[in-house]
């Protein structure tokens, strides 16, 4: 699978834990003022007659029938399509429209020298990058993926050279 590079399991499992501490969403003070939520708190919050903000990046753009999640805006299953080792399930996504966003998945490992079926389903952290137009659309660009309980990270370099551009498809 494109993007996929092996790292030493201390940095991985280091890795998982910070990626798990700022999945939470927990305000930091531990209580939440309900009024921020209020519709007149929106309205003093707002500017009259200022431009509406640009739409939310996608993951790149629509792709043929048989993918899914390209072209949407934080998908929750992203599939390329064929065999599960392209399949990510109740993906959830930290710091959508940032230059890099990650997101947590379920994937589908298949140790080395294993065929597909003799895989499993393990935890899978997607890194989706080159934030960029896109046909007219603000997308990333780019998708690598790795298992970090396999002793797997991140690089950049490998995983824009060995992933799809996900405004052309496959």
């Amino acid at each position: 699978m494109p993007g996929r590079v092996a790292v030493p399991v201390p940095v991985m499992l280091l890795s998982v834990v910070a990626m798990a501490a700022g999945l939470c969403g927990c305000p930091s003070s531990g209580r939440h003022d309900a009024s921020q939520n209020s519709p007149s708190a929106a309205a003093s919050e707002s500017t009259v007659g200022s431009p509406p903000p640009p739409p939310p990046p996608t993951l790149g753009r629509p792709w043929p029938v048989s993918a899914r999640g390209f072209g949407e805006v934080e998908p929750r299953v992203v599939h390329y399509g064929g065999d599960p080792t392209g399949l990510f399930e109740d993906v959830s996504w930290q710091d959508w429209g940032k230059p890099e966003t990650v997101g947590l998945a379920m994937g589908w490992f298949v140790p080395a020298g294993e065929a597909v079926a003799g895989g499993r389903r393990e935890p899978e952290v997607l890194v989706a990058f080159d934030l960029d137009e896109c046909d007219g659309q603000l997308a990333y660009q780019h998708m690598g993926s790795f298992f970090p309980t396999e002793g797997e990270h991140f690089d950049l370099a490998t995983a824009r050279s060995e992933s799809y551009d996900l405004c052309r498809g496959p």
